[in-house]
C-alpha cells in the first residue's frame, strides 16, 4: 500500500509537470501568432539624430513607430519569432558595395522592428 501511494504521488507530480509545461508552450505559442509580423528597415541617424536640433522634443526618428523622411521599411516581413533571420538578412543586403555608396554605414542604421 505504501509502495502504491508513493507510485501515486510521483506519477501526480510528474504529470503535472507535463501539464504545466504545455499550457505554457500553448501561451508562448498564443502570443507569437498574435504578435505583429517584422520588416527590416534602414534609418538615416546622421540627419534624423545628429544633425537634428529637436531631437530632445520630437524624439529619435529611428526608434518612432512607422515611415518618417529619415526610416523606411524594405516590403520583406519576417514573423516576430524570426527577428534573427531578419536582422541577418537587412545586414547582408545593405553591406554590398552599390548600397553602401548610397548608404553609408556612418550614417545610416539598419534594424527590424514591427512598428511599421
Amino acid at each position: 500500500m505504501k509502495k502504491l501511494l508513493t507510485h501515486l504521488i510521483i506519477l501526480t507530480f510528474i504529470f503535472s509537470n507535463f501539464v504545466n509545461a504545455d499550457i505554457v508552450d500553448s501561451n508562448k505559442l498564443v502570443s507569437n501568432f498574435l504578435k505583429k509580423d517584422i520588416k527590416p528597415y534602414m534609418c538615416n541617424y546622421k540627419v534624423g539624430v545628429l544633425q537634428n536640433p529637436n531631437v530632445g522634443k520630437t524624439g529619435d526618428p529611428c526608434m518612432e513607430k512607422g515611415e518618417s523622411p529619415v526610416k523606411f521599411y524594405i516590403e520583406k516581413k519576417y514573423k516576430s519569432s524570426d527577428k534573427d533571420n531578419c536582422i541577418d538578412w537587412i545586414k547582408e543586403a545593405t553591406s554590398t558595395s552599390e548600397m553602401l555608396r548610397k548608404y553609408p554605414g556612418n550614417e545610416w542604421m539598419v534594424g527590424c522592428d514591427d512598428r511599421w
